[in-house]
């Protein structure tokens, strides 16, 4: 009925208004595509910059930017590495799984976790932005939900202190996602 009316008002037929409102909806949704990847570029940027920060900030400042149980998780990891139990870290209370993911602070650098984290971070984003696509979301609203959890103060700053919260998001929305798509299966692999 709106298309008919639309058609006879700018002297199109319903297929070519068709036709151009179906390109205009791809090419905003292509728009809104290439919006994304900035926005995930400029997302993980900041995530690394307040990783080094966080390393200045922690050897200059009384105060600590790093989260007390990161190094919980660094020393349980270090003791892994030893060939010892991640439990004689007297406060660790995790999955010893934690601790074997973080194995790179004790060989690499101290900051792997940190940066895998806010890597989690970033996969829940992206996450998000599929689940929403899965529901039939526009890409616009794809793109302010990501925006929303990748610009949020309390989200970056968790996952650059050295917070695991990311990785058991990120994995919840993952089996989210396969259940949505019904590949529960990969799930389970």
């Amino acid at each position: 009925m709106q298309l008919q009316f639309l058609s006879d008002q700018l002297g199109l037929r319903a297929e070519e208004l068709e036709r151009n409102m179906a390109l205009k909806k791809l090419m905003d949704d292509e728009m809104w595509r290439k919006r994304s990847a900035l926005m995930m570029w400029t997302a993980g940027c900041m995530r690394l910059l307040l990783v080094v920060y966080a390393e200045w900030h922690d050897a200059h400042l009384e105060v600590p930017y790093t989260d007390i149980d990161y190094y919980v998780f660094s020393d349980a990891a270090a003791l892994i590495y030893q060939g010892k139990s991640p439990f004689d870290r007297a406060t660790y209370r995790y999955t010893p799984l934690l601790a074997l993911v973080l194995l790179p602070n004790s060989t690499l650098h101290r900051c792997w976790g940190k940066l895998l984290f806010s890597f989690a971070d970033l996969i829940v984003a992206q996450l998000i932005r599929k689940i929403l696509n899965l529901r039939g979301v526009s890409e616009r609203q794809c793109f302010i939900s990501a925006a929303t959890w990748l610009f949020n103060p309390f989200t970056f700053t968790v996952g650059t202190r050295g917070n695991c919260e990311a990785l058991v998001c990120a994995m919840i929305l993952w089996l989210l996602l396969c259940i949505m798509s019904g590949r529960l299966t990969l799930c389970m692999t």
